[in-house]
């Protein structure tokens, strides 16, 4: 069913004079068919409530505790609230999963490097896309040195590890640091998390302050496997 709208001057336009022009009213939109795109509608109307809670109120991170984290729907909200943190926050969050070494400034620096070659850094790529993987985007370093590429993205940040300089025992800018025991055992219920415990649990970056970086010793069976590097931007 299509409900034609009529112009009218007492009812302005929230584009100004831009499109059609002043003096038209907001376009009503017709629900979608029912269907796959009913099934999206749906499902995107969700999305857009969730992230409105936590525009209002960031701690109702831990609310995504409600979800069944066995199941798939939880995993995609958290990446997807993840991925749009940056429009509701004002910063741009990252996170790479990378061999464990005992070196952690070795382990960072061999990250920026290899995040740096693959180019996977604004402005050679404005927004990269996370988590990171073989497939994902690598069109190759725009600058000379890391340096270069840190200069250029200027106040913006590279929204990436370049932004990150080195390793702290404690939080700073433009640093990483381990996330405390603290706060391990508050967000895993544990000192030694695995990595499907952090992947299913990403919602505490949101604690996170701009420019900051934490870093995590995954564990399997008991063993140091892998280093969790996630932070955010400074835009």
């Amino acid at each position: 069913m299509h409900i034609p709208l009529s112009a009218s001057d007492n009812v302005p336009s929230p584009r100004g004079n831009a499109g059609r022009g002043t003096g038209r009213g907001v376009r009503l939109v017709e629900p979608p068919h029912p269907g796959p795109l009913l099934h999206k509608y749906v499902e995107e109307r969700e999305l857009s409530e969730v992230i409105q809670k936590v525009r209002c109120a960031p701690h109702l991170w831990d609310g995504l505790l409600c979800f069944d984290k066995r199941n798939d729907c939880y995993i995609l909200m958290q990446q997807l609230l993840i991925q749009n943190i940056h429009t509701l926050m004002g910063g741009h969050p990252y996170y790479y999963y990378v061999e464990y070494q005992p070196d952690i400034e070795a382990a960072l620096q061999d990250l920026r490097q290899r995040e740096f070659e693959a180019g996977r850094y604004n402005p050679a790529q404005p927004f990269p896309q996370f988590p990171i993987s073989p497939d994902s985007p690598a069109p190759g370093a725009q600058h000379e040195s890391i340096y270069e590429a840190v200069e250029d993205a200027a106040e913006d940040g590279t929204r990436s590890i370049l932004d990150i300089e080195s390793v702290s025992e404690w939080p700073e800018f433009g640093v990483a640091s381990p996330l405390s025991e603290e706060d391990l055992e508050r967000y895993f219920g544990t000192q030694q998390p695995t990595k499907e415990m952090v992947s299913r649990k990403l919602n505490f970056l949101a604690s996170a302050k701009r420019g900051h970086c934490v870093y995590i010793t995954l564990f399997e069976s008991g063993q140091p496997s892998e280093l969790f590097f996630g932070g955010y931007s400074f835009d």
